[in-house]
This record gives C-alpha cells, structure tokens and sequence, in this order.
C-alpha cells in the first residue's frame, strides 16, 4: 500500500473473482393430478315404490280436474260430429230437432236435406208408352212406405231393342220428372212421368230403377 505524489489514499489491488458456479435448471415438474369429484350418491327406487308415485302424480285433484274437463270437451266433440252427420235423419225422425238443428247448421255453414232413405222406396207399376214417332213417354207410380218424409230419389232408365241389346241408359233427377219432387212424404204415392226422344231408335224393352247419387 502506499500513497501517491498528491496524496491520495493508496489504491489496495484486488484479486480477480473467481467465476460463479453455474445455476442448476431443474427439470418441469408434472401438472399435481387433482383428486376426482365425488358423485353424488344415486338412489334407485324400487319399482313398486315408482308406480306409486306414478299414481300419486295422476290423483293429483289438478291432474284428475284436468282430465275431466279434457274428456268432457272430446265427448261433446264427437256428439256433435254424430249430430252433423245424421243431421238429415235426425231432422226427419225428430221433427222438433229440425229447428235446433238449422241454428247449428248456420254456425257451421251446413245444411239439412231430406233423408236419403232408398229403402223406403218402391216403384209399384212403370210403363213406356210411344209419343209420336221418335219420342216416348216413361209413367210409374212410386210409394214411400216409411212413416217419416224422405227424398225424392233419381230415376235411372235402360232401354233395349228388339235384340235386347241396350241402346241408351238415361238418369233423370227429381227435377226432370214431373211433378218435380224434392222429398216424398210419409206413407204417400206419387205418379211420376217424363217425355223423351229417342231419334231414329226404336225401343222394344226397357227397365227402370230408383237411387241416391
């Protein structure tokens, strides 16, 4: 040690340091595995035990209201489809119904016809009697013998000739016959008759028969 020309504290030299040791890299450690979840506990009823709740949940008074009023709505429902389509019957079976029935059928845009009951219908004496030269004039008599009206049914005329091969078949609706008839009442006969030209075709035989279309 010692001091220089201008008086300064003498500079003390120091060793060199010696190198540090190098820092160990220590390796990743794995992710610490987290322990599951506990489930909870499942509890399984027996089966008796389930059908009875499932007859508790149904004899709930809400439940048993509800399915009252439901079946209440699909019965009237389906009454008043069976009316709907037995309007025409009912109206014919019952004639006090007929009113009640017309009010219904002007909510629900339907109408009340004569009942088509062919049943009730027979044909008791036709004949075919020539008109001219060309043109013959069918007659028959027809009796409904039920005790309520019923509707006027259609006519359906075959003819043949000599042969007994066909040569025309006519429908005539209730309209074309005269008296023009829309029902026939209860236990009545009616003489129906109608005029129609043949042309150039002469008719030897000839069958008649009554329908609803």
């Amino acid at each position: 040690r010692w001091a220089d020309a201008a008086g300064r504290a003498p500079v003390v030299a120091q060793p060199p340091a010696a190198p540090s040791a190098p820092t160990r890299a220590e390796p990743p450690r794995p992710p610490r595995a987290t322990a599951p979840a506990e489930l909870p506990d499942v509890v399984v009823l027996p089966e008796f035990m389930r059908r009875a709740e499932r007859r508790a949940r149904w004899n709930r008074p809400v439940v048993k209201a509800a399915l009252g009023v439901l079946s209440l709505l699909l019965a009237a429902l389906l009454g008043l489809q069976v009316t709907l389509h037995f309007r025409d019957a009912l109206a014919a079976l019952h004639p006090p119904l007929r009113a009640p029935l017309q009010t219904l059928c002007g909510a629900l845009d339907c109408e009340i016809h004569p009942w088509r009951r062919i049943e009730a219908l027979s044909i008791d004496a036709t004949s075919l009697s020539p008109v001219g030269s060309a043109s013959y004039k069918l007659s028959l008599s027809l009796r409904n013998k039920s005790a309520v009206d019923v509707a006027a049914p259609w006519i359906e005329l075959s003819l043949t000739d000599a042969n007994g091969a066909p040569l025309a078949r006519r429908v005539l609706p209730p309209d074309a016959m005269t008296p023009a008839l829309t029902q026939m009442a209860a236990e009545s006969e009616q003489t129906l008759s109608v005029s129609f030209s043949t042309g150039n075709q002469r008719v030897s035989g000839y069958s008649v028969n009554i329908f609803y279309p």
